[in-house]
């Protein structure tokens, strides 16, 4: 085991108690971590642990959170999609990720004047290549009109500038189908909250 990551994994067990719940440095990027960790470790602690933190944040998910992904609802439907995906929950007809999708719906795109990952439509795009590129028809962010009105969107967006999110998302949606790129995902994400699992 590489002593990185074990120092990693010390720095994040104490460090569970804070109440942000976010992707990037709360406890929905913690939980990803130790539910990863778990498998490498082949210790059922931190299955548990990340079982704790999972719940605490379903616990806390609140109707007036932002949109965005590193605190909001993009974030944690990342971390749901992740989390099914990886075979670490179960969630087989899309009923918890299709409710987080529509509240990621609520938000008008075509208004969204920030362009970030964290807070803005590179992250909404982030997370929606990520419920698209899971090839279930039954993916309630998948309607017409919403693609539609966020195709509009990242086309303006990269008027302003280049995102890498946003390029790959219009791509998928022209056509061009391809595994979700997880390590390029985690790369974009900022400081100590960068983490690339063995994937």
């Amino acid at each position: 085991m590489d002593a990185h990551i074990e120092q990693i994994a010390k720095s994040l067990y104490f460090s569970c108690k804070q109440f942000d719940i976010g992707l990037f440095y709360g406890k929905m990027g913690r939980c990803l971590f130790f539910f990863d960790y778990s498998r490498v470790t082949e210790l059922r602690a931190f299955e548990e642990l990340a079982g704790e933190l999972l719940d605490e944040v379903v616990e806390s998910v609140c109707l007036g959170m932002p949109v965005g992904l590193s605190f909001g609802w993009c974030g944690i439907g990342w971390g749901v999609e992740y989390l099914v995906r990886k075979g670490f929950v179960e969630d087989d007809d899309n009923e918890e990720r299709n409710k987080i999708d529509e509240k990621v719906m609520e938000y008008d795109v075509r208004r969204l004047g920030d362009y970030s990952l964290a807070t803005g439509l590179e992250g909404i795009s982030w997370y929606v290549l990520l419920r698209l590129s899971s090839g279930d028809k039954g993916v309630r962010i998948g309607e017409k009109n919403y693609l539609s009105d966020l195709k509009s969107a990242c086309e303006k967006a990269l008027k302003k500038g280049r995102y890498e999110g946003i390029l790959l998302l219009l791509d998928f949606l022209n056509g061009k189908r391809a595994n979700y790129p997880f390590g390029e995902f985690f790369s974009q994400i900022p400081g100590e909250a960068h983490y690339i699992p063995d994937m």
